[in-house]
């Protein structure tokens, strides 16, 4: 599904498991956690695997984002860089440029298993909207 907003055959989508895989390489996608490191699946943990890539505020405005709709998925395979290669004009020199893929994988956030009858019933009670929205 994200591979569907590639724009042409000059971009590829690499997932986050591509950048910590590199930098972490004894890391356990099951485990959610480098081994020989012991270093567990974290904001550092990205950081480290994206520094010089892209920038690690526009990370934070993912994980803002997610706070907001109530995600609770963001893991190394529910994100992306997306590389673009372009050649320069009367040149054989191809740049490449390193940019976050737009969110997806959302599809469990927003109250997304909630009733539609049980929204009123929600909007009113207090109490049952924080129990739904707050994550404890």
């Amino acid at each position: 599904m994200s591979y569907n907003i590639l724009d042409d055959v000059s971009s590829n989508l690499l997932e986050g498991i591509v950048f910590i895989g590199h930098n972490y390489p004894y890391y356990d996608k099951n485990k959610l956690e480098d081994s020989y490191s012991n270093m567990k699946y974290s904001i550092q943990m990205i950081q480290h695997s994206i520094e010089g890539i892209v920038s690690i505020e526009k990370f934070y405005k993912i994980i803002i984002f997610d706070i907001l709709i109530g995600n609770s998925d963001r893991h190394h395979s529910n994100w992306a860089i997306i590389s673009k290669r372009k050649k320069e004009t009367n040149s054989n020199i191809i740049n490449v440029t390193f940019d976050f893929c737009p969110l997806y994988d959302n599809g469990s956030s927003l109250c997304a298993y909630e009733d539609n009858s049980n929204l009123s019933i929600l909007f009113k009670d207090k109490m049952k909207f924080e129990a739904l929205v707050k994550d404890y």
